[in-house]
């Protein structure tokens, strides 16, 4: 499921629990633990109609400007080279929904394993994605974003202070710079 350029959307029905670590990385719609009752079954029928609905009315609305989409096609994936899109915002799949993202609120990004967090300067808790650096940096106009470790990538504009290995950003988080790092943030101040 994980190799299909359009993946399905899946619901995991499985009697142990273990494998829901699993659902999360095919990116599931839901997962029912067997026995589940008739309810759970429709409210997990209605969450798949929302997420068919939902990624069907952001194709359409992104369709429109096709010369943004990438060949392969996936409508909620802009092109590296395209940035007029994504210049003022970006959608993320968290949270079994499509979330829109203006660029200019993301004060930096978090790596975990092969989730993101993504933290916003307008809410109190960071976006979890299932994403990798590099398709986020795909995403992210490069004038604005640098990786700056391998854990952390920064929006410039949020920047308040850089010292010798340590930025302050906005808000007071300090994030480290990864030697190997250390020269491309230098060359973007």
């Amino acid at each position: 499921v994980k190799t299909l350029k359009r993946p399905p959307l899946v619901v995991f029905t499985t009697a142990y629990s273990e494998y829901a670590v699993e659902g999360f990385k095919v990116d599931a719609v839901d997962y029912l633990l067997k026995p589940f009752t008739l309810s759970e079954f429709i409210a997990s029928a209605e969450k798949l109609r929302t997420r068919f609905e939902m990624i069907h009315a952001v194709g359409s609305v992104l369709v429109a400007k096709p010369a943004s989409l990438t060949s392969d096609s996936n409508p909620l994936t802009y092109s590296a080279s395209t940035q007029s899109v994504s210049e003022d915002f970006v959608f993320f799949k968290a949270d079994y929904k499509i979330i829109k993202v203006e660029v200019s609120d993301i004060v930096y990004v978090e790596g975990m394993s092969e989730y993101l967090k993504i933290y916003l300067a307008s809410e109190p808790m960071p976006k979890v994605v299932l994403m990798s650096f590099s398709k986020l940096l795909e995403k992210l106009p490069a004038t604005r974003f640098v990786r700056v470790h391998r854990s952390y990538v920064i929006n410039l504009a949020k920047v308040h202070e850089v010292s010798s290995g340590i930025i302050l950003m906005t808000g007071g988080k300090t994030i480290p710079i990864g030697d190997s790092y250390r020269s491309s943030l230098m060359n973007m101040l």
